[in-house]
């Protein structure tokens, strides 16, 4: 049995060990990996896309203005075998909010200095607090099945 003087002291530690760690995992992987490829992923303000002034971004999507709630989905592809990125898959996409669905969109593939992304745009919504979900269909050159990934986005 613990005396009244030492259970403070425990519980104190406990509250600062689960505060240490809490931020930690908080914040979702930007990395999954199915059926040996490795897809990475990130989540990027269409103003910003916008404000880089990266080429290969206005030539694919038209340099079409973007307004507050567009953003940018990008997504990587490696083959964990060869080592190697995907350069030649169709990428497909939904970003929606829990509980609601949106559309599903391709990703158009961008090349740049040797890297091989897929992108697209997509609305979010600023002021809800509800994380979004991710879904990815990826048909890979010569496989029947498509891979298929899920996971959720905190949007901040």
């Amino acid at each position: 049995m613990l005396r009244n003087r030492t259970r403070p002291a425990l519980i104190g530690i406990l509250a600062a060990v689960l505060l240490s760690v809490t931020p930690a995992l908080a914040d979702p992987p930007q990395s999954v990996t199915v059926d040996g490829i490795r897809i990475d992923w990130g989540v990027e303000a269409g103003s910003q896309v916008a404000a880089s002034g990266n080429a290969v971004d206005q030539s694919m999507h038209g340099g079409e203005k973007r307004g507050p709630r567009d953003y940018h989905l990008t997504v990587s592809l490696t083959d964990l075998a060869t080592g190697k990125q995907v350069p030649d898959a169709k990428v497909e996409a939904d970003m929606y909010q829990i509980g609601l669905d949106g559309p599903w969109k391709s990703l158009q593939p961008m090349a740049e200095g040797g890297t091989y992304t897929y992108g697209n745009y997509f609305k979010m919504n600023e002021a809800s607090p509800l994380p979004y979900r991710i879904a990815l269909r990826i048909h890979l050159p010569g496989q029947k099945e498509a891979i298929t990934a899920e996971f959720t986005h905190d949007h901040e």
